[in-house]
C-alpha cells in the first residue's frame, strides 16, 4: 500500500498493490478548509472509478451524514447522523 498526503497531512490518495507489485485498486480523497474529508472516489487497476462517498457537515463541523455513489454517479446508499 502507498500513501499520498497533501501538505496538510490529509490522506489524499491510498493505492493498493497485489503481491507482485501490480496496481490493485487506489482511491482518492478531499477535503475543505477545516481538514475534514468530503469525500472519496474509488477506482480499479485500470482505472475505472467504482464508486465513491460524499460527507456532509454542518457549519460548525458536526458530521450530518454520508452518500454512496456507484460508478455512474447514481445515488446507492445514503445516511442521517441522528
Amino acid at each position: 500500500t502507498v500513501y499520498e498526503n497533501d501538505s496538510n497531512g490529509n490522506l489524499i490518495k491510498e493505492s493498493l498493490y497485489d503481491s507482485n507489485g501490480d496496481l490493485w485498486n487506489w482511491s482518492e480523497h478531499e477535503y475543505d478548509s477545516e481538514g475534514r474529508r468530503t469525500g472519496s472516489r474509488f477506482y480499479n487497476e485500470t482505472g475505472d472509478m467504482t464508486g465513491g462517498v460524499r460527507y456532509y457537515f454542518d457549519d460548525v463541523g458536526n458530521y450530518l451524514g454520508s452518500e454512496q455513489y456507484d460508478s455512474e454517479g447514481n445515488l446507492t446508499h445514503s445516511t442521517v447522523q441522528e
